[in-house]
């Protein structure tokens, strides 16, 4: 932050026009300690052998994503073996050394590096697991992966979990973790639903005293080593009521983007991953404008290229079929395999939540986001989000249109449009848009899209 007399007279003036010009608002948020620049990086196409051991490509790779304002990259399950396929184990290397190479090179890039660890998640024929680490039979089997879910009121459990996920930050020098968190809870509540013959709504849960408590001494011994805590969404609403995280990934499996919308109440920060499976194939910006004015700014899904060989290996037992029905989750991997080997120089698929392929510019228009993104968010800015009626604005909003005002040094406002049909906001007086340039005074804004302005 600049202490200057000039960029703090800026501040009290940008922070007094918010006063008097944002008369009702969803809510107020003040930025503290957020690195909007997340990448998902894929490391390989598990359960194919991958490696960790950083290559020419890696290099240039995150030295690139470095210079386009990336602050964190996180690495999945390839980083380990987490099925046992290759002897090796899920809270461990193949590759040891190539490991603390690829740590070292995101760290002289200045770039934090979490990996993929699981609170709940772990093979019942793995050597570590024991039948008392589970008290429920809640199960996740998909494609490769056939797990048990370990119960956060199991002592047991967390006599080997806990001491685990810290020694595999501490060994390797990451900065932190990613909690896949693998809630058996969700499994009991869905099954209760059923057999009361009630609807299940994964959004809508319980209260869960014991997951809140493992969850939050994951969070504190991370933070006593100075360290990251992403959570994965595992239908949090309701299950927690303590601060447990510093940012919390959604988005995965979800149907219809619009069901970003449900999370734009909860505390900071989020950072959606874009399933873009369910996405609009011809806009990307429509993702940006649902995250953007609620302060949670998308993954990057990146890294390797994948192989499509991981869905091919001949010694692994696919789950081809879930509740008699064929797997669509399958179906789906086995649709980007075979492209990927049938396209081995491009264009290229980065990762499970891909397209088939990538749009090979998102490195670029999310690079370019991100940049318009930053200043608005920079250490210490204060957030209006959701206004809904201000001087600023001449004419009415409709429902769709979501306006969120960012103030620091300057004063930026996004408006979005997540309807279908275009609209038209007249302002008092002209703002600068940020992308083209141009001065304006009307904002004709298509469906889906999202305008960066800046107070003049």
């Amino acid at each position: 932050m600049d202490f200057s007399r000039q960029a703090q007279q800026a501040r009290i003036d940008n922070m007094q026009f918010a006063l008097e010009n944002v008369k009702e608002y969803g809510r107020k948020v003040r930025i503290r300690d957020y690195m909007p620049g997340q990448v998902t990086y894929c490391l390989g196409d598990y359960p194919e052998k991958v490696l960790n051991m950083p290559t020419e490509y890696d290099e240039k790779l995150i030295k690139s994503m470095a210079e386009r304002g990336v602050e964190l990259i996180q690495v999945h399950e390839e980083w380990n073996d987490a099925m046992g396929y290759h002897g090796g184990d899920k809270y461990h290397p193949l590759d040891p050394e190539g490991l603390h190479k690829l740590v070292d090179l995101c760290h002289d890039n200045g770039i934090k590096i979490i990996p993929y660890v699981s609170s709940g998640y772990l093979n019942p024929n793995d050597k570590y697991y024991k039948p008392e680490f589970s008290h429920t039979d809640a199960r996740y089997n998909g494609c490769f992966l056939q797990y048990r879910k370990g119960s956060a009121d199991s002592a047991a459990w967390r006599e080997f979990i806990l001491p685990m996920t810290f020694h595999i930050m501490d060994e390797y020098g990451f900065d932190g973790i990613y909690n896949d968190w693998g809630y058996d809870g969700l499994n009991t509540a869905q099954q209760n639903k059923i057999i009361n013959g009630e609807p299940f709504d994964r959004h809508n849960m319980p209260y869960d005293p014991h997951v809140e408590d493992l969850l939050c001494t994951i969070y504190e011994e991370i933070h006593k080593r100075g360290g990251v805590y992403k959570l994965h969404d595992d239908s949090t609403h309701g299950i927690y009521k303590e601060k447990l995280y510093d940012y919390l990934w959604i988005g995965e499996g979800e149907g219809d983007a619009r069901k970003q919308l449900l999370y734009k109440d909860d505390p900071l920060y989020i950072v959606p991953c874009p399933d873009k499976y369910w996405l609009p194939k011809d806009n990307p910006r429509f993702y940006f404008a649902l995250t953007i004015p609620y302060v949670q700014f998308p993954l990057l899904q990146h890294g390797r290229p994948v192989s499509g060989m991981g869905m091919v290996q001949p010694h692994v037992d696919y789950v081809k079929v879930k509740n008699g029905q064929p797997s669509a989750e399958y179906a789906r991997r086995m649709a980007k395999s075979e492209f990927c080997r049938s396209h081995p120089n491009g264009p290229y698929v980065y990762g499970r939540w891909g397209l088939i392929p990538d749009d090979p510019e998102e490195i670029n228009y999310w690079s370019d986001f991100l940049a318009l993104y930053k200043p608005m968010v920079t250490e210490g800015s204060s957030v209006y989000m959701d206004i809904r009626k201000s001087p600023v604005i001449k004419s009415g909003l409709t429902e769709d249109t979501i306006v969120t005002m960012f103030i620091n040094e300057k004063t930026y406002m996004v408006v979005s449009n997540i309807g279908d049909a275009p609209v038209n906001i007249d302002l008092a007086e002209p703002w600068l848009d940020r992308e083209s340039g141009e001065k304006v005074k009307t904002i004709n804004l298509n469906g889906k899209d999202i305008i960066f302005l800046e107070r003049i």
